[in-house]
């Protein structure tokens, strides 16, 4: 490919999101390395929304197939059954945006690669949290004895959710020691999670308001960490702890 015909192609892809410009802007978006870990029914749409964003690189880790179950809550179609999770995003993603760098994963969260900006914790275990939650903790511990700080310039989203009830985490990664450990906080053990019916564990409409309340902070970390902003301007605050309750429609939040 010479050098003319890709900086065609790069305007062409530069046109497609600059509708978004205003909360998302272009330049930035397509020079961030994303992590989706889980694909399901928050992190399906969680990749989907950074495919539209014009995010340049993604990666999805996932070790499970789809499931006729998973099809009207993740939004799957038939003909998707039977075959690894994150091929089929990829598909979808692909069908957005053909240019966009897209690495899969076909096992379980094992590590978090150093180029990764911003990690998407859309997992159903408590354990995988905790997993992901120790491994930015051990990356923190290793810069602060070569004098540095912050996890990497790393963001940490992490949504959870029952059918009606979702709740978003974030952990920036310039973020101090207090904050990493206030998160922790909020791990515990899968036995200890509160128990729910087995008919009222997922909505596919809560799942969607969660993943958009994840990307949502992402969007805002970019415009503050990636853009250069006027001396006078305001950088907006992130929301370290939000949890929106459905059925009463209540919100509760704290900023970081």
């Amino acid at each position: 490919m010479d050098k003319e015909q890709t900086e065609v192609e790069e305007r062409e892809r530069v046109d497609k999101f600059v509708r978004q410009e205003g909360t998302t802007p272009v330049d930035a978006v397509k020079n961030i390395s994303a992590m989706v870990v889980g694909v399901g029914a928050v992190g399906r749409p969680v990749a989907m929304m950074l495919a539209g964003m014009g995010v340049g690189t993604v990666q999805l880790v996932d070790p499970d197939r789809v499931e006729d179950r998973n099809i009207p809550t993740q939004l799957y179609g038939k003909e998707d059954v039977g075959e690894q999770k994150v091929d089929m995003t990829w598909c979808a993603m692909r069908d957005i945006d053909d240019q966009m760098e897209i690495g899969l994963e076909y096992g379980k969260f094992r590590q978090i690669r150093k180029s990764v900006d911003v990690v998407f914790c859309c997992v159903d275990s408590m354990l995988a949290r905790d997993e992901i939650w120790k491994q930015m903790c051990k990356e923190d511990t290793m810069r602060e004895k070569r004098g540095l700080a912050g996890h990497v310039g790393r963001l940490l989203i992490d949504g959870r959710m029952t059918a009606e009830v979702v709740r978003v985490l974030t952990m920036d990664g310039g973020g101090s020691a207090a904050e990493v450990l206030e998160y922790g906080k909020t791990l515990y053990t899968d036995e200890e999670a509160m128990p729910e019916q087995c008919t009222y564990r997922m909505s596919v409409y809560g799942a969607y308001v969660c993943a958009g309340l994840m990307v949502g902070q992402f969007s805002r970390w970019v415009r503050n960490e990636w853009v250069e902003l006027p001396k006078d301007a305001n950088k907006m605050i992130l929301e370290k702890d939000t949890i929106v309750n459905l059925t009463t429609m209540d919100i509760a939040r704290r900023g970081v």
